[in-house]
């Protein structure tokens, strides 16, 4: 090694005994490769180290990325109209009032990180919706997602949620469908009638 070899040279010049200047060059020898020794361990630690913080952080942000990504939304209808955006893992990230109405529900009632089910639970026990669904006022409630087996999965357990009340409507497709369906809704005077096939009241 360089150091070990500036080392003995360095001892060449000093005036002392033999013994002692091979015992005091060794010891600073073992200490110099000792030292050495210590640094190679250490470097792949801090690299490891670095490693595994740099895929915590980016493992982070992929997963906030997931969770607050929307994939569908559920439109109701019943003046006040609001939207529910939720995420891949069937929970609310985002709501929404579409009309005057449906803007001042949603200062007033909460929904977020509830999943769907409850989400929508929680709305039909909310005193006005519970009020106006009681004197025979229509809700629709309309999925809109791309992927039609999870739409379809959505309708399914929001029919559930509202069995047995036969003014509400749960159906689903795409987006610009269930604008059309909402336009009828409204144009019908919020009464509630199946049509091209969606499911009928309280189904």
């Amino acid at each position: 090694m360089r150091i070990e070899k500036e080392l003995r040279e360095a001892f060449a010049g000093i005036q002392a005994g033999e013994e002692l200047k091979a015992r005091t060059q060794a010891y600073l020898v073992r200490r110099t490769r000792e030292s050495a020794q210590k640094h190679r361990v250490r470097h792949p630690a801090r690299w490891i180290l670095a490693a595994c913080v740099l895929a915590l952080t980016v493992g982070l942000a992929a997963g906030r990325w997931l969770y607050f990504t929307p994939v569908s939304s559920i439109h109701i209808e019943i003046n006040p109209a609001i939207a529910l955006s939720v995420n891949r893992f069937g929970r609310v990230i985002g709501q929404e009032g579409e009309n005057p109405d449906g803007k001042a529900l949603t200062e007033t009632l909460d929904l977020r990180f509830l999943d769907y089910q409850g989400a929508v639970e929680r709305l039909l026990e909310d005193e006005g919706i519970a009020a106006l669904l009681d004197s025979g006022q229509a809700m629709s409630i309309y999925v809109a997602c791309q992927d039609e087996a999870q739409w379809k999965r959505m309708v399914a357990d929001l029919e559930k949620c509202t069995q047995g009340r036969h003014n509400v409507r749960c159906h689903g497709g795409s987006e610009a469908a269930g604008k059309q369906a909402h336009k009828r809704h409204r144009h019908r005077g919020g009464q509630c009638s199946p049509k091209d096939g969606e499911q009928p009241c309280g189904s």
